[in-house]
């Protein structure tokens, strides 16, 4: 996963600069089972959760919104 400044520099750059480290040899499903609460029943929960959470956070950066606007 990038860090918040690597994915600010990408986005006001408008290219990749930056690339994630390849994924470990696991799929999504065993990656959420780590972060279940009791309230849910599978991996696939864990990952809405994970995304609306992003989401949320990445629309409330103004350098992010900013730099996503000249593509919408």
């Amino acid at each position: 996963m990038l860090g918040p400044l690597h994915l600010v520099e990408n986005i006001q750059e408008d290219k990749q600069q930056h690339k994630p480290p390849q994924p470990l040899n696991i799929g999504p499903n065993e990656m959420a089972k780590e972060y279940m609460r009791s309230d849910q029943r599978e991996g696939i929960d864990v990952i809405k959760d994970m995304c609306v959470y992003t989401a949320i956070e990445l629309a409330a950066q103004p350098d992010i919104r900013r730099g996503l606007k000249k593509h919408i």
